[in-house]
């Protein structure tokens, strides 16, 4: 049997869009000890070719190192580590967004796999009633309609079992594909016997609480403003000159200058430069801002909907279980009843039969809809659907 939550682990394990993700957080982390290494000393070298062969051979070596203004590197480096944490909210953006498509997908497979159930049973349910309508016929309680009427809707049924067999086959193919095998590859049966749970789910402040605390986009969010945050603190920096160390040997002056220190320095006249990295800093910061607000916005308004969605599933689903489908089946059972000695006709039996049907589909459908929006309301919570800890799925 196919359990929803090793599905959804498996995918998370397995599926190359994490991987992908993963590479990029690597390519991320490592970005922080390029931009805050100092740049590589230079040396320098000279000759004079017309001294060859004086006896005085005129050269000058000379070594330099540049030196940024003092808190540019950490700068820089504090922005880069921001970006590596948003690289990493990425990798478990994308973990949600698949493990809830994942779940979606099992909920289509565990209905169709549902509705097949339902066909089988109706199907030996109508050769039943086309039987007890041949022996009616053979007594002259029946009419020659009421077997022809059976064979009728069981040739429906055959139809439709064919259909949900194809939409099983395509169903099995996006699960594969999110598996990373081949979409043609076997796939055990859903395991029925764990329906979503029927529990409410807890008030809203507490979701908004769990949510706003675990989302990985709004962290994502404050990472890039914290990154958008340190580069405006280099812009500030870039106004001061960085400095240049040099050391020089030149053996064509006299020995007491052949040796030379010295130190340059840019003068920091390109303001407009300056002031325009300083602008596009400070105003990235305030973007990343204005966006983690409107997320704040947005998680509340889709754990809100979530769970109005949820509850309203959760009693569908106990009025269709507890009151529905019980009046249906003993409506079929009376209707059986009533048709032996003739109380009843056998299109009452038929309609009763297919209202049963109707009854328990829409009971399988609404039972696949509560896993969906339990899903979802996990989605919307920062959590992997039906995974109990989330967190340590990798």
């Amino acid at each position: 049997m196919l359990s929803r939550t090793a599905l959804i682990r498996a995918v998370v394990r397995r599926n190359p869009e994490v991987d992908a993700r993963r590479q990029a957080l690597r390519a991320a982390r490592a970005r922080r000890s390029q931009v805050s290494a100092l740049d590589d000393p230079e040396v320098a070298y000279g000759f004079a070719p017309m001294t060859i062969g004086s006896g005085s051979f005129g050269q000058t070596v000379q070594v330099s190192q540049r030196l940024p203004w003092p808190g540019k590197r950490a700068s820089l480096g504090a922005s880069a580590e921001a970006e590596s944490e948003a690289a990493r909210d990425d990798v478990r953006v994308t973990e949600l967004d698949l493990a809830l498509e994942a779940s979606l997908s099992f909920d289509d497979y565990y209905l169709v796999h549902r509705s097949l159930e339902v066909n089988d049973y109706h199907q030996h349910l109508l050769r039943e009633l086309k039987s007890a309508a041949e022996v009616q016929l053979s007594t002259g309680r029946a009419s020659l309609q009421d077997p022809l009427q059976a064979e009728v809707e069981l040739s429906r049924l055959v139809q439709q079992s064919a259909t949900l067999h194809a939409e099983r086959t395509s169903i099995a193919a996006v699960l594969n594909g999110l598996l990373h095998r081949a979409p043609t590859e076997a796939l055990p049966p859903p395991d029925v016997s764990s329906s979503p749970d029927l529990e409410p789910p807890a008030s809203e402040p507490e979701l908004w609480r769990i949510a706003l605390s675990s989302s990985p986009e709004l962290r994502g969010l404050r990472a890039r403003e914290r990154a958008a945050e340190s580069l405006a603190q280099y812009a500030e920096r870039e106004y001061y000159p960085d400095f240049t160390l040099m050391a020089s040997y030149n053996t064509m002056v006299m020995p007491d200058a052949r040796l030379m220190l010295g130190i340059a320095a840019p003068i920091p006249l390109q303001r407009g430069r300056r002031g325009g990295m300083l602008e596009e800093a400070g105003a990235r910061s305030a973007e990343a801002r204005a966006q983690a607000a409107r997320e704040v916005d947005r998680i509340r308004v889709r754990v809100s909907v979530a769970r109005q969605q949820v509850l309203e599933t959760i009693r569908v689903v106990k009025i269709i279980e507890q009151r529905v489908v019980p009046a249906a089946k003993a409506q079929v059972a009376a209707a059986r009843v009533d048709f032996a000695p003739g109380r009843t006709s056998f299109l009452a039996v038929v309609e009763g039969e297919k209202n049963l049907r109707d009854v328990e589909l829409s009971l399988h459908s609404a039972v696949a809809e509560l896993g969906r929006r339990r899903a979802r309301l996990d989605r919307a919570l920062g959590r992997l659907p039906f995974v109990a800890n989330s967190a340590e799925v990798r």
